[in-house]
Parts: C-alpha cells; sequence; structure tokens
C-alpha cells in the first residue's frame, strides 16, 4: 500500500487502512488499478478503524469531505458509508474519460494515513485485426508447403495517466503468448502486435486480446478461428514383423480428410487397394506398406506411413531359434534408439528454451525502444510527495565480524556480503537480526554490491576483478541458497548494481560514460550514453526512477571533484543536480556512497563523509538532513542502504575501525517511519 503525502503531512503507521476496488457485481478486495469501460460503473471502498470521518480526492480535487459528495461531483457519484465496519463506498456512475486519474481516502478528517488507486477509462473494447483467411493457415505438411506466419494486432484508446498493457491468450487456454510481442505504447493508446508459428494446438483456436483483470473484469476482442493443417505420424519408419491374420494399423495424428493406400508386394506384382479404414487384416504372407494421401490448398500429398512384413505359419516356425536371437538384438537397438531419443529430446527442449528467450528479449528491447522514446516530463512539473521518514531506531545494532560491502532484503530476510568473501550472510528481520545461515557461492572471490529481485526470487552480486592494471566485474544470479544460476562478465570497471524494471540490471560504468542494461540472463540490452556535458566521473549509482529518468551519484573519495546527485533522462542528458563541490552544507555532499528510492520517489542518500542521511524529493529538492544516532554508540556513518518490501524499514551499514582487534567491523541498524 502506498504512502505518498505532501510534504508537511503527519502519517500514523499504527492506523489499519485497506482499499479496494469493484466492478459492478464483482466481489472481493484487491490493491490494483481499476479499468473501466465507458458508460461502466464501479466502486471505490475504503475502510478504516479510526471513528474520525475519511475524506476522498480525485487527483487534487476534493470528491468527499463533511459527510458530503462535492457538487461538482454530485451528478454520477454517491458515497454509502456503513458505521459499523468503518467502510465508505464511493460509487460511479457511468464512467466517462474525464473520470479517470488517481482516487485517493485518506482517514481521520483527512490528515491520516491514505490509500490510493488508478483509475483508467477506455473509448471503447480493444480492436483485433489478423491475417488470418478463410482458407487457414499452413501448418505441419508433407506437400513440402512453407508454413505461413499468424500475425496479429491489438489497438485501445483510453484516458488515464498509467500505461495500459494488452495480454494475447488462445481461446482454447493455453495460458499466454509472448512468441514475438511488440508493444507502442503512446500515452492514450496502446498497440501490440503477435507473430506465431501455426502449431496444431492452435488448430481451431481463436485469439484473445485483453486487458489485465481489474476484479475478474477484462475487456477484449476476439479474432476468427484458426485452421492449422497439421500431420504427424506416430512412430518412425521401420519394418515391422506380423503374421497372418494380424490386424495392420496406419496410424498419424491430423486434422486432414485421408485416404489409406495399402500395397501388398505378392510374386513381383504389386498389388494395390485402398480402403477408408487405416486397419487392415493381413489375409497372405508378403510385405505391405501404408501410404496416405491427402489435399492441401489444391496440392495433393502422398505420404509413406508404415511397412510391414508378414510371415508364412511355416516360415515363423523354421525361425523360432533365430527369432530369439533377432529379439536380443532388437533389445539392444531399442536401448540405443531411446538414448539418442533422450538426446535429441534434450537439444530440441534446450533449443525451444533459448529460442522463448529470444523471444522475451525482442519483447523486452521493443519495451524499451518505446519507453526511450517517451516524452520527459520536466522535474518541475512531477508531484512532490514523499514518505514522511522519521527514521526511529526500529532494531537494535547488529555487528558483523567483517566489513559490510552490500546490503539487501527478499521477503523476511536481510543478505548482507562481506570483502574478500566466498559466501553471504542471511539474517532475519527481527529485533537484533538472528543470524539464520551461511551461503556459499562458487566463483566468488570479492564482492562488492549485492541486490535481490521479488520478481524472480534472486540474488544478484557484484564481484570486483583486478588483475595487475585491468579491472573487470562478474555478476553472479544465484538462489536465496547460494546456487549459482547465471554469471557474466563486464570487461570495465563498474559502480553500484540496482534493478532497472523486471529484475533487469543497470550497471553504471566508473569513468560516468554510459549505463549499461542487462537482462537477468545476462543479455546486454540497453546501453545509454552519458552527455559529457553532465560532467559526470566516478559514477558510483544509477537507478531508474518510474521508467521515465535515471537518478545517480557520482564523486570520488580521493580528489575535490563533484560529488553530486543528478538526474538524467533516458537519452543521458542532464536534467537537474543537487550539490556541487563536497561540503557540509544543506546543499553539498561528501562522498555519497548509496541511494534507494522508496515507493513515492523519495530519494534516501547516504552522504557518507558528512555521516548523515538526505532526504530528497522526487524534484531532487532537499527536504532533511538526519544524523543517525546509536545509544552508547558513535554516529553511523551510512554507506549501504535498503528497504523492505512495504517501504516501512530502512535497513543502514557501517563500517568502522575496532582498535581492541586492530581490524574493521561491520555495523547494521534498521530504522523506520513511524511516529
Amino acid at each position: 500500500m502506498a504512502n505518498c503525502l505532501p510534504y508537511g503531512t503527519i502519517l500514523k503507521f499504527l492506523t489499519i487502512v485497506t482499499c479496494f476496488i469493484k466492478v459492478s457485481a464483482t466481489l472481493g478486495k484487491v490493491l490494483q488499478d481499476a479499468v473501466l469501460m465507458v458508460g461502466d460503473s464501479g466502486t471505490f471502498s475504503c475502510s478504516s478503524n479510526i471513528s474520525a470521518e475519511m475524506h476522498w480526492h480525485r487527483d487534487d480535487v476534493f470528491l468527499f469531505a463533511r459527510g458530503k459528495v462535492d457538487k461538482s461531483f454530485r451528478e454520477r457519484f454517491t458515497m454509502d458509508i456503513n458505521n459499523v465496519t468503518g467502510t465508505y463506498t464511493l460509487t460511479l456512475h457511468g464512467a466517462k474519460p474525464e473520470d479517470a486519474g488517481l482516487y485517493r481516502c485518506r482517514e481521520d478528517l483527512g490528515i491520516g494515513e491514505f490509500s490510493a488507486a488508478y483509475l483508467t477509462v477506455l473509448e471503447s473494447n480493444p480492436i483485433c485485426e489478423s491475417n488470418i483467411r478463410t482458407d487457414g493457415f499452413v501448418g505441419q505438411n508433407t506437400c513440402h508447403l512453407e508454413t505461413e506466419t499468424i500475425r496479429l494486432s491489438c489497438t485501445v484508446s483510453f484516458t488515464g495517466k498509467q500505461p495500459l498493457g494488452l495480454i494475447w491468450s488462445s481461446s482454447k487456454g493455453n495460458g499466454h503468448l509472448n512468441d514475438s510481442i511488440g508493444c507502442d505504447i503512446q500515452p492514450n493508446r496502446t498497440r501490440c502486435s503477435l507473430t506465431l508459428r501455426p502449431e496444431p494446438v492452435f488448430d481451431g483456436s481463436a485469439f484473445l486480446c485483453h486487458t489485465a483483470a481489474s476484479n475478474g473484469v477484462r475487456y477484449n476482442c476476439s479474432t476468427e478461428d484458426v485452421k492449422v493443417h497439421y500431420f504427424i505420424k506416430d512412430h518412425d519408419l521401420k519394418p515391422v514383423e506380423k503374421k497372418i491374420n494380424d490386424e495392420l494399423s496406419c496410424s498419424v495424428k491430423t486434422n486432414q480428410n485421408l485416404r489409406y493406400n495399402w500395397t501388398q508386394l505378392q510374386k513381383n506384382n504389386d498389388h494395390v487397394f485402398q480402403t477408408s479404414n487405416k486397419t487392415y487384416v493381413i489375409r497372405n504372407s508378403g510385405l505391405y506398406w501404408c501410404s496416405v494421401t491427402y489435399t492441401i490448398k489444391d496440392v495433393t500429398c502422398n505420404t509413406l506411413v508404415s511397412v510391414v512384413h508378414v510371415q508364412s505359419e511355416e516360415a515363423s516356425t523354421g525361425h523360432q531359434k533365430s527369432s530369439i536371437f533377432a529379439a536380443l538384438m532388437a533389445i539392444t537397438l531399442v536401448a540405443l534408439i531411446t538414448i539418442s531419443t533422450v538426446v535429441i529430446i534434450y537439444k530440441i527442449r534446450k533449443n525451444a528454451t533459448k529460442r522463448n528467450r529470444t523471444g522475451e528479449n525482442k519483447a523486452l528491447e521493443t519495451f524499451l525502444d518505446a519507453r526511450g522514446k517517451q516524452k520527459f516530463q520536466p522535474l518541475e512539473e512531477r508531484p512532490s510527495y514523499k514518505k514522511n521518514w522519521k527514521f526511529e531506531r526500529k532494531l537494535k545494532l547488529k555487528y558483523s565480524k567483517k566489513p559490510v560491502y552490500g546490503i539487501t532484503i527478499l521477503d523476511d530476510e536481510l543478505f548482507s556480503i562481506s570483502e574478500k568473501d566466498s559466501k553471504f550472510e542471511v539474517y532475519s528481520l527481527k529485533e537484533d537480526f538472528p543470524h539464520k545461515r551461511s551461503c556459499s557461492v562458487k566463483g566468488l572471490t570479492n564482492p562488492k554490491d549485492i541486490i535481490s529481485c521479488r520478481g524472480k526470487n534472486c540474488l544478484f552480486i557484484k564481484d570486483y576483478i583486478k588483475r595487475n592494471k585491468e579491472v573487470s566485474a562478474n555478476i553472479f544470479r544465484v538462489s536465496t541458497t547460494g546456487l549459482v544460476k547465471k554469471k557474466w562478465k563486464i570487461d570495465e570497471d563498474t559502480g553500484q548494481i540496482s534493478i532497472s524494471g523486471i529484475c533487469n540490471i543497470l550497471v553504471p560504468s566508473w569513468d560516468g560514460s554510459k549505463l549499461l542494461e542487462f537482462t537477468c540472463n545476462g543479455k546486454n540490452i540497453r546501453e545509454i550514453k552519458i552527455s559529457p556535458e553532465a560532467e559526470i566521473r566516478c559514477l558510483r549509482q544509477a537507478i531508474l526512477i518510474d521508467y521515465s529518468y535515471f537518478v545517480l551519484i557520482h564523486g570520488d573519495s580521493d580528489s575535490k571533484e563533484k560529488h553530486r546527485v543528478c538526474a538524467l533522462d533516458l537519452t543521458g542528458n542532464l536534467m537537474k543536480s543537487f550539490g556541487d563541490t563536497p561540503g557540509n552544507s544543506p546543499s553539498q555532499v561528501d562522498i555519497p556512497s548509496q541511494l534507494v528510492v522508496d515507493e513515492c520517489n523519495s530519494i534516501l542518500l547516504a552522504d557518507r563523509k558528512n555521516r548523515r542521511l538526505l532526504l530528497l524529493s522526487s524534484q531532487l529538492e532537499l527536504v532533511t538532513a538526519v544524523r543517525l544516532d546509536v545509544p552508547k554508540e558513535h554516529e553511523l556513518a551510512p554507506w549501504k542502504l535498503c528497504l523492505n518490501a512495504g517501504n516501512s524499514l530502512l535497513i543502514v551499514s557501517d563500517n568502522v575501525f575496532d582498535q581492541y582487534n586492530n581490524k574493521k567491523e561491520g555495523r547494521i541498524c534498521a530504522y523506520s517511519a513511524a511516529d
């Protein structure tokens, strides 16, 4: 649940607020954006355990206060209040485009905690287009006809502040389809295309394009049913031994109208006969074979399906002994064929996985290209909501025997790595951070950073490598138990890694010339050149903000170069900066070491040398600067930062010199936004 308030607003975190949206008669609580068609009705419901009245807004305009719906909304909005449950239900009758926006309910007479959800209004159902023809598509065949490709497109127009995604699926329930998909995302229109090879599973299926479900309601369009011609033999073509009176079978998986042709070789004369059945009872000994004939697009195909050798009764008796030997040879042959088949299946699945990943990468590249073409909203025009961080010490100070070089949170566990170590430590997010386990990572030698991805339930670790004067880095993708799933190398010095998009990895070059974006499998899909006019050197970290711009920090601890927080657009041009020359004034930073961003795009910056934490708005304006004190200890010089999934807990690490043991120790503490 997002807690994003204008400056000066006090939050009360002990209040339990739940928000859900339901459309028409669909029931259920959800924390997601809603989609309505023009003319449809829907409700927003919000509840609180505080008896004081709740206020409602649409965007920044009052919608409900002092027990009344504002007169500008009364025509189509009504409010129902349940005093027993504390639930306020706002009903919208006959949605219009101007109803789209951000709806917020705020408890305690409008000064308490709030919950919010976007409403997007569709002008009409999505519109499907396809190249599907009445004569259908060619699929697997033996006529040597080239397989056609299914090409689909879907367009939806809407009013709203959130990009609207579209999903393709098959009417036969084959799951979501993403073989090759690309989306052109515009402010009020989305167009997605889908390319598929016709497979037997698609025969007789229509393709559906729909919006993401909002309380079970989807708006969709559909193509016509697809006719996929397919012809698949049940087995390899090899002779089969049969006896007189046995039944011959000609087995094929197909949706074609077949003519079965049985041929018997008898005394040097071919005896051909046709039957509409795919089975035949043997009357005489000899050699039989079955072929099938079918027509596709006016082309006749004749295919040999099976070959059968039929022995006479006398020959069968005379060859019993040799049959035993033949059986043993057959068993050996079957074993070899089985092993070969397993190897072939493995390679086919591996190639199929590779093709799927290629499709995903193409879709991702298309999305990134569309994202890169978006127009940038000046920072001064962006909303400046922030979480009212009070930095109250939540958990007790935890000491680590080694310097802490990276921390991250995944689910309810805290992960940390130390310099020149081959493992990471796992702690529980409870008082005193009780240690749970140590996990070794094969090949890890000198880790410098660790981040987590909830979408993939995995960790990414950057390993620093220096040989002679050459500096490089290895990126490890590992499970929460240390199992290495992927590893790739970057042949240059880099800053701290961060998550960009859905488990993509953003890696800044240390010289400040570019930002590199990788998939979770190590493919470099994007490179953003940083404009030389930005004067960015010694780039420490960069984070992508709501797919619109980057916030990064740079500055060298060994020189007096600029130490700044900068905002860059997606083409690498400088938009705005905070700080300049090193210093300790409110508008300066000195050795900024890491930044994190909460769900309101408020920026938390570790200003290490000044031993303080800076809170900046999304417009890079200073909100507050605080020193994180620890009772009976020196104040923390924040170095590494991370947030939990709810953005309610900030973990801060620091390294101090232990003069008694003549070594460095790590310190970790947790702070919350609670008053």
